[in-house]
């Protein structure tokens, strides 16, 4: 429905039914107007490729009176639970400790030591020199 200014009537001319009637329409068509919006924008989305609307989840916060569905896959059974390992820097075997000296800048606080465990790994090569007396016979 297009309403061009020319096509309007004179507002004070009309009555209050007939206003009402008029701001119905003019609702109606908003409303179309907006659907094809949405829907227009949601096809161009489509034929970009990009991600369309999310479909949104009930929070659960609020609990329905639909029956809770049937576990799927198993029969009823709780889930399994892991075995808590420690740490991996806690199986490591430390070779060497190192305190790394720190000069404070002025208005430093002491709050506390931090330990790091740093694992590295060492490829040298390790040349031995050796002496031996030097022995010849004398004839």
């Amino acid at each position: 429905m297009t309403i061009r200014p020319k096509d309007l009537p004179n507002l004070e001319d009309l009555s209050a039914v007939e206003l009402r009637s008029l701001v119905v329409n003019l609702l109606e068509a908003l409303a179309q107007l907006e659907a094809k919006v949405a829907a227009l924008t949601e096809e161009n989305a489509q034929l970009k490729k990009l991600k369309g609307r999310p479909t949104l989840k009930p929070s659960g916060m609020e609990k329905g009176t639909d029956p809770l569905p049937a576990p799927s896959g198993r029969s009823g059974r709780p889930p399994r639970r892991r075995k808590s390992q420690p740490p991996k820097s806690a199986r490591l075997i430390v070779d060497e400790d190192r305190v790394l000296p720190l000069s404070p800048q002025p208005g430093w606080r002491f709050k506390g030591f931090k330990f790091y465990t740093v694992q590295d790994l060492v490829v040298e090569t390790c040349a031995t020199g050796g002496r031996a007396t030097g022995r010849r016979r004398v004839s």
